[in-house]
């Protein structure tokens, strides 16, 4: 139905955006993605418990691939924006659009039709006339933006392509991948945001000669301390709402690439 599309676009838009905002104040964004995952996974259970939800469960391999690649897309987007200027990291969400059209012709055989493309052209040109300036990388950047490119696309194919070929609605492949994406956000979290030995000081946000770690930051909130959230019951509402927000903009987005396509969703976003 054309209605759940739609409602899927609108909401898919709402929930990103209200979820940009509402992370703002945050600098470990892994370690947030893993309690996003985690919350949702628990909410899957929760409704599963009650009836109104009915899990159906993925290979094991399957599963593990699918969700290694989203949390990829996550934290090579997240490092590509540290290591890189404002103006690249644009580039690369725009990058996207192409090489997905590329991928779904080499991987599933599915080609656009030359009014398409030409139309995605003029889009993307437009976008990056109006938001891209002071292009600033270097080649570790470089690097990871290429990754977080491939990561994106790949995963945002399979978003499409699994629901059809495992016959699994949006939310049941969501709530499959989710329980191996919350051990993968997990080990990238310590190792990008806990553990400070051997980080680059790109991936961490600190004063010379201090270490911050999002355990710490926890610890702070914990105790009633200003730290980057505010005091404690104020971060823990926002991580909390942001729990939700997070859960809305997954839901929408496999219900979205699900109905329509990987590609329709870059324009909607």
């Amino acid at each position: 139905m054309w209605s759940l599309t739609l409602g899927a676009a609108l909401a898919n838009v709402g929930c990103s955006v209200s979820l940009a905002v509402f992370s703002a104040g945050f600098n470990f964004p892994m370690s947030l993605t893993f309690l996003h995952f985690a919350f949702t996974v628990a909410f899957y259970r929760l409704l599963a418990a009650c009836g109104a939800f009915e899990p159906r469960s993925l290979p094991h391999a399957e599963a593990f691939k699918v969700a290694g690649f989203g949390v990829g897309s996550i934290g090579f987007m997240n490092i590509s924006l540290h290591l890189n200027s404002v103006g690249f990291y644009q580039i690369t969400k725009l990058a996207i659009v192409p090489c997905t059209l590329l991928a779904q012709a080499l991987l599933h055989d599915v080609h656009a039709s030359r009014r398409v493309k030409l139309s995605l052209l003029l889009l993307l040109l437009g976008l990056a006339v109006a938001t891209v300036s002071d292009v600033q990388l270097n080649a570790p950047g470089l690097v990871l933006g290429l990754l977080a490119v491939a990561t994106t696309t790949i995963f945002q194919i399979w978003q499409g392509s699994k629901q059809k070929e495992l016959e699994l609605s949006a939310t049941q492949l969501q709530a499959a991948v989710a329980i191996w994406q919350v051990p993968q956000a997990l080990a990238a979290a310590i190792a990008l945001e806990n553990l400070c030995a051997g980080l680059p000081p790109a991936l961490r946000s600190e004063e010379p000669g201090e270490c911050r770690t999002a355990v710490g930051f926890a610890q702070q909130a914990a105790n009633g301390g200003g730290g980057d959230g505010g005091g404690g019951a104020r971060t823990l509402a926002l991580v909390v709402l942001t729990c939700f927000v997070a859960l809305g903009t997954n839901v929408s987005s496999f219900c979205l690439i699900g109905r329509t396509s990987a590609i329709t969703f870059q324009v909607v976003g």
